[in-house]
């Protein structure tokens, strides 16, 4: 018989349900992947096997398929309806043992990100990462210290960015991103340090500015964000404008965090100010 062929030739789990959803067969492989026998195969239902049962596409299309995890493992589930056409076929599930591959690909991502934490610059904006920064910070308040001269921080992000993401998608985020990134990449000095240090908040290190000096570059940065034009990836204008508080260190500042959290103060002033402005204090 053709079923007996393809039940006793397919090593992959095979189940057979009605369209209620109880089992009427079954091969050894999936009786054994669900932990139950012949005797009681008519009397278990693959709700208790797959709590999402039914799945949508399933209804729409006659055929459909999911990922689930019984007794450990991660199985590709494919449906199909033996009779398309109708509601009440019986329907025929064949699980694909997909363990291996995605814990590979769980170790791939966390190799990947441990790469990018690694990497001094970001991939998708090209500036140097937070790890990078807080170790250019590190040494410029140091340097401080020693010789009692000046730096100062700016941390800014973007105002209302989930807002552009919600309404254009991530891809558009992206794109605006990259676009502020080269905006600021235009704006810093040579000896000045730009990062991205989280989503969409970046930071920049000035070394010998005073307060002044460190307001006029973030107005500067703040009047160029919001001057240029910006487009969705399906070319729709898009307003973006940013937020920057900015900290000046002494030779008597201590503490990086310190410095650093009081740019961020800084930072949600101009929010609550208003936002698409700049807030300064010294430390």
């Amino acid at each position: 018989m053709v079923r007996d062929r393809i039940f006793k030739e397919l090593s992959d789990p095979l189940v057979v349900i009605n369209h209620r959803g109880l089992l009427i067969d079954a091969n050894q492989t999936a009786m054994k992947m669900l932990a139950i026998d012949r005797a009681s195969l008519a009397s278990r239902t693959i709700a208790q096997f797959m709590p999402s049962w039914p799945p949508e596409a399933l209804a729409r299309t006659g055929s459909a398929s999911e990922e689930v995890t019984i007794g450990g493992l991660i199985y590709d589930v494919a449906f199909s309806r033996l009779d398309p056409s109708s509601d009440f076929s019986d329907v025929v599930l064949v699980f694909r043992d997909v363990t291996i591959r995605r814990e590979d690909e769980r170790r791939l991502r966390k190799m990947q990100k441990e790469l990018e934490r690694l990497a001094p610059t970001g991939s998708l904006t090209g500036l140097y990462n937070r790890r990078i920064f807080m170790q250019r910070l590190e040494e410029a308040v140091e340097r401080v210290r020693r010789h009692g001269s000046v730096l100062s921080v700016l941390i800014f992000d973007l105002d209302f960015f989930k807002s552009i993401n919600d309404t254009y998608g991530h891809d558009t985020g992206d794109v605006v991103l990259v676009a502020v990134a080269r905006v600021t990449t235009d704006v810093k000095r040579l000896s000045d340090v730009a990062a991205r240090i989280g989503g969409e908040e970046f930071a920049l290190l000035l070394p010998e500015t005073d307060q002044q000096g460190a307001v006029q570059l973030a107005q500067r940065l703040r009047s160029s964000i919001e001057k240029r034009a910006y487009l969705s990836t399906s070319g729709v204008p898009v307003q973006v404008t940013a937020s920057i508080g900015v900290a000046m260190a002494t030779k008597d500042t201590q503490e990086v965090e310190k410095l650093l959290s009081s740019a961020d103060k800084q930072l949600y002033q101009a929010k609550n100010n208003g936002r698409n402005r700049v807030c300064s204090t010294m430390l």
